[in-house]
């Protein structure tokens, strides 16, 4: 993060930043969102689709705004994001923020 946004590695910066309409921050935020995705969605094919996606640690846990982004273009796989539950998430507290599709 601190190599493509020159601010910070750590992602509360980066995040400030983005707010604040920093194009390298908001650079660094949709790269690193695009490389989570491309796991994600690449455990997606492997393993014919999945029950769950689990956010953990400081960015899955804290940062409502990386959690949707990472999961933005996974509609193809029947994954939406619900905005209000997404942006209520509270640090520690287990709670669904998506819908997947029953099989």
């Amino acid at each position: 993060m601190l190599g493509v946004s020159g601010i910070s590695s750590d992602s509360r910066d980066i995040e400030d930043a983005y707010k604040e309409g920093n194009e390298k921050a908001i650079l660094t935020s949709k790269l690193y969102a695009n490389i989570v995705a491309k796991f994600v969605g690449s455990y997606f094919v492997e393993l014919g689709g999945c029950d769950a996606i689990v956010f953990t640690a400081g960015i899955g846990e804290n940062t409502s705004l990386m959690r949707k982004a990472i999961l933005e273009n996974m509609e193809s796989y029947g994954i939406e994001v619900d905005d209000a539950k997404n942006d209520k998430a509270i640090r520690g507290a287990q709670m669904d923020i998506k819908i997947l599709p029953t099989r």
